[in-house]
């Protein structure tokens, strides 16, 4: 496995447009959407509700509101996987308008082994189960 910066050739998927460009405005919307809510009209969790234990998507409303709001230390405890996807997603955003806007080249990774997908599905179930537990520890 290698990671190369190259221009596109013609047929490859943009990912920078598609996914990077695309987060910076969906973050925009979710800002403006917190903020015409007020702290007694923040969703309930049903599942909590139910079964009095935190499911564990548990925190990440908050968590949301916590990182567009600057206050990250917060937004890092209150769902740790969560602000991994805010910040990485913020980067990879100021990383897209990057490339699009100078035209450069993409960083993209060259002959990935099999086993990368399965690994990174993996981890992900992981950290996620971590996380669940880390929220009920809390």
């Amino acid at each position: 496995m290698k990671l190369v910066w190259r221009r596109l050739k013609p047929g490859d998927q943009d990912y920078e447009l598609v996914f990077g460009a695309l987060f910076f405005p969906l973050l925009l919307l979710t800002a403006f959407s917190l903020s015409r809510l007020s702290a007694g009209t923040l969703p309930i969790c049903r599942f909590q509700a139910a079964y009095g234990i935190p499911c564990p998507t548990c925190g990440v409303f908050r968590a949301t509101t916590d990182f567009l709001s600057g206050h990250w230390s917060s937004a890092l405890v209150r769902h740790p996987p969560a602000f991994l996807v805010l910040a990485g997603g913020s980067v990879f955003s100021l990383y897209s308008f990057a490339v699009i806007f100078f035209r450069g080249p993409r960083l993209r990774i060259v002959s990935p082994p099999s086993w990368l997908k399965p690994a990174v599905a993996g981890g992900v179930l992981v950290l996620l189960l971590l996380n669940w537990l880390y929220l009920l520890s809390r």
